[in-house]
């Protein structure tokens, strides 16, 4: 038999064997940006991504946080801001669920964001609530002298969304 009857019979064989599914990343919207003390918060999830053990049902949610024009701290326009402290809280409404925590500072291809692995109550409407804390004064001291100082950083503030899960 020469090689490339070899190689036929070889694809139409690895053909014919189950093959593994393959995880397509989906990136969902949770709602519009908000600009609030210099800084832009955008927040959705993810789906099909291997983060160590995802359950069904649960997604990645996240949370950019970048510079607006003008913020006055130091960052320029679209750079993330790191340090910050950023709890979630989600409901699904018509439900006692309810999951809290921290978003960890986490680093990906698309760039450094916010995020936490959530197990999602099935499909329906769900609140979320991000409470975002300021820098402490040990990861990131603000310079106060007159020539190059910043001013005093903001006072800690929540977002909220409402969405539908899953958005498709």
């Amino acid at each position: 038999m020469n090689r490339f009857r070899l190689w036929v019979l070889a694809g139409i064989v690895t053909s014919a064997l189950p093959q593994p599914a393959i995880a397509v990343v989906a990136v969902h919207s949770i709602g519009a940006a908000i600009e609030k003390n210099g800084l832009k918060i955008e927040p959705h999830y993810l789906t099909g991504i291997e983060m160590g053990g995802m359950l069904m049902d649960e997604v990645h949610l996240e949370a950019d946080v970048h510079a607006t024009k003008g913020e006055p701290h130091g960052f320029p326009e679209g750079a993330w801001i790191p340090y910050l402290t950023i709890k979630y809280t989600l409901t699904k409404d018509g439900t006692s669920s309810k999951a809290t925590g921290t978003l960890a500072a986490m680093i990906a291809k698309l760039g450094p964001h916010y995020a936490a692995d959530v197990q999602m109550s099935g499909p329906g409407n769900y609140q979320l609530t991000y409470e975002i804390s300021l820098p402490s004064p040990q990861a990131m001291k603000p310079h106060t002298d007159p020539d190059i100082g910043v001013p005093p950083w903001w006072k800690p503030f929540s977002l909220h969304w409402t969405f539908n899960y899953p958005d498709h």
